[in-house]
């Protein structure tokens, strides 16, 4: 899971007190849990609520962004990111969260259908992906496949495009093999990248999540939740990420 679950109060055992000594009054009961005791954990809350204490928000008011992520990742800083966040799980690198704002200067989007239908948003998130990680060893073999594409109304109002796709890697152990039989491929890595498209400002936004295929079927619910957080709204100059 990307974030541990809350975990139910602990137990606590409570000795009947002796009675009171003849013509005293027994005390009324205790106003909190007797010295040393663990404190009590607060019940999940309804559908709405904050997140959780695991959980943390990225929002950025100078690009006009916001994103919940879980509260163990850490950020990362590049030259890439001169516009956008990124993060990562520190315990698998495979486990990432990036959000991409076009350029302000030379953007001009008026709807999210800017990008055509959600079917052509995932294609283009496919072409990118290879593109990033094209690789110029021998024996390497590139197979991707859209799992779901869609839109949904966001809390905001606005429309968003949500999409997954998967893409594995298959490489040959013995590169420089004379014949197929001589290169066989094994898998490499399989990754699931979802992503949340939305239009603000003129600009195109995009959340964009990675995580190993078998996380994505185990998760899916989780992950979904983070593209449901993606909100977008009018810039802030002069707020930069909180």
């Amino acid at each position: 899971m990307l974030w541990p679950a809350q975990q139910s109060p602990a137990l606590r055992s409570c000795l009947r007190p002796p009675p009171p000594p003849a013509g005293a009054t027994r005390a009324g009961p205790a106003a909190g849990p007797p010295p040393g005791a663990p404190p009590a954990l607060a019940p999940p809350g309804p559908a709405g609520s904050p997140p959780p204490a695991s959980w943390a928000v990225a929002r950025d008011g100078l690009e006009g962004y916001s994103v919940r992520y879980p509260g163990t990742w850490t950020l990362v800083t590049t030259a890439n990111t001169t516009r956008g966040v990124f993060l990562r799980n520190p315990f698998n690198a495979e486990e990432n969260l990036f959000v991409n704002c076009s350029s302000p200067s030379s953007s001009n989007y008026s709807s999210v259908r800017d990008l055509g239908s959600p079917e052509d948003a995932a294609k283009g998130v496919i072409d990118r992906y290879l593109n990033e990680f094209m690789s110029t060893r021998l024996g390497i073999r590139r197979e991707s496949e859209i799992v779901r594409a869609g839109e949904r109304e966001g809390k905001d109002g606005r429309l968003y495009y949500d999409v997954a796709v998967r893409i594995r890697s298959f490489a040959a152990s013995n590169q420089y093999g004379l014949t197929q039989q001589e290169r066989p491929q094994t898998l490499e890595w399989d990754r699931t990248q979802l992503a949340s498209f939305g239009v603000e400002n003129k600009r195109l936004y995009e959340l964009r999540i990675q995580v190993p295929s078998s996380k994505y079927t185990t998760d899916e619910g989780q992950l979904q939740e983070i593209l449901d957080s993606f909100e977008l709204f009018t810039m802030e100059p002069g707020k930069t990420m909180i």
